[in-house]
């Protein structure tokens, strides 16, 4: 989803439900998806595999993906004095992923967690929801531009 926003670096630590992958092999799997048909189960086209598919992401009990968990690790890594990371909608209680904030506040950045609900460890908390909390950033931001 954030690809669909315009980011163009995303390291997607958990995955997501937007691709397929085979069960067996971890072969990536593109398919149109028929809620209709809820009698074919979609099947890897590699020769010799055939196995069905699932999302690809990462379910409780399952490892990160190791590429991806190093490139997220290793952009907090690079945070300083001045930067700005805004975390949206997240528990932060599932670690690793959950340590990430805390170290983007160690690391300099001002780190600003929106959710429902107030989370404990973060110094920066917007309690509301993000569907009124993150326009509501925008037109600050856009305010400021305009004044500078």
């Amino acid at each position: 989803y954030h690809q669909r926003a315009g980011s163009t670096t995303v390291h997607e630590v958990h995955g997501t439900v937007t691709r397929h992958r085979c069960i067996k092999n971890a072969h990536p799997m593109n398919f149109e998806v028929n809620l209709s048909d809820n009698k074919t189960v979609p099947r890897c086209q590699v020769e010799g595999c055939f196995s069905s598919a699932r999302p690809d992401c990462v379910l409780f009990t399952e490892p990160l993906p190791d590429r991806e968990w190093r490139n997220a690790y290793g952009a907090f890594h690079q945070l300083t004095a001045g930067d700005v990371v805004i975390v949206v909608g997240t528990s932060n209680k599932v670690y690793p992923a959950a340590g990430l904030p805390e170290f983007g506040e160690r690391m300099g950045a001002s780190v600003y967690n929106i959710d429902i609900e107030y989370r404990n460890g973060l110094n920066n908390q917007i309690i509301g929801q993000a569907s009124q909390v993150l326009p509501r950033i925008v037109s600050l931001v856009e305010e400021l531009s305009l004044e500078s």
